[in-house]
């Protein structure tokens, strides 16, 4: 029988903070992942895993193993290029949270879960090797685009400017990625519809354009979480992440309705979490 899982909307966690449950899974007599299992369930929340998770989760075995329990109540989404095909695909029509997950049972329903957990070791690895060598190539664009985007009069670049930096990259992200579709439009192209897209967007500019910063190979990770993030009703971050994240949702509207928290979420909110 496919019995599916009622659930309203998803949670979304970094690898960060996986690994921060795995660890302290049997710190004490109430275990997190146990309290983080129900608090998903009483709220119907499904725990959305991108395959970046997976990918660096599976470069600590240990690690992997003690999240099996927490990953039968989850349900694998798209990759970030998957997701940006199906926003296009979707367009002119909003993408529909149901369409970021593979139609598959929840991990909860199959008959050897840990098994399907386990054995997706191998191919998980090889995919992070193409992933991660495409993030690299894009990170090293944001130095050939900063020539194309003058900062204010002051010489700094500022929030005023985000709404356009936000824009005019996504504009170009699209036409590279699918010419056909730009050349094809009817009418003035609809920006908000491509929440992935301009959260990248967004998220290169706080990082490196606000705060001056240069990409470094341990930053690739978090713009493969980016693309799931505007379609969760809550995601738990690392703390310099989630201020990203706050600083965006303060200055656009690609992040209404999502709820932002770092790991203080986890101590106070699941830890005390009343089953």
């Amino acid at each position: 029988m496919n019995i599916q899982l009622p659930f309203l909307d998803y949670i979304y966690l970094d690898t960060g903070i996986l690994s921060y449950i795995s660890k302290n899974a049997d710190s004490s007599d109430e275990n997190i992942r146990y309290k983080f299992a129900m608090y998903c369930m009483h709220n119907k929340l499904l725990l959305a895993v991108s395959n970046i998770n997976f990918i660096e989760i599976s470069e600590a075995d240990r690690l992997f193993k003690n999240l099996t329990g927490v990953l039968l109540f989850s349900k694998p989404f798209l990759n970030y290029q998957e997701i940006i095909d199906q926003e296009i695909e979707s367009y002119p029509a909003q993408l529909t949270k149901r369409s970021l997950c593979f139609e598959t049972k929840s991990l909860l329903f199959e008959k050897d879960a840990n098994g399907i957990v386990t054995n997706s070791l191998k191919l998980v690895r090889e995919a992070g090797v193409i992933q991660k060598e495409f993030i690299s190539k894009m990170c090293e664009n944001i130095i050939n685009f900063k020539k194309n985007f003058s900062p204010n009069k002051d010489g700094k670049y500022g929030l005023n400017q985000l709404k356009k930096f936000e824009t005019q990259l996504t504009e170009q992200i699209l036409f590279y990625i699918n010419p056909g579709f730009i050349k094809n439009l009817r009418s003035k192209l609809n920006i908000s519809l491509f929440k992935g897209i301009r959260l990248y967007c967004s998220y290169l500019f706080v990082k490196y354009y606000l705060a001056g910063r240069i990409p470094k190979d341990s930053d690739l990770g978090d713009f493969h979480h980016i693309f799931y993030i505007p379609y969760c009703k809550i995601i738990v971050v690392e703390k310099d992440m989630c201020s990203h994240l706050k600083l965006i949702q303060n200055n656009s509207d690609v992040l209404n309705h999502v709820e932002i928290h770092n790991k203080k979420f986890l101590d106070d909110t699941i830890k005390n979490y009343i089953c």
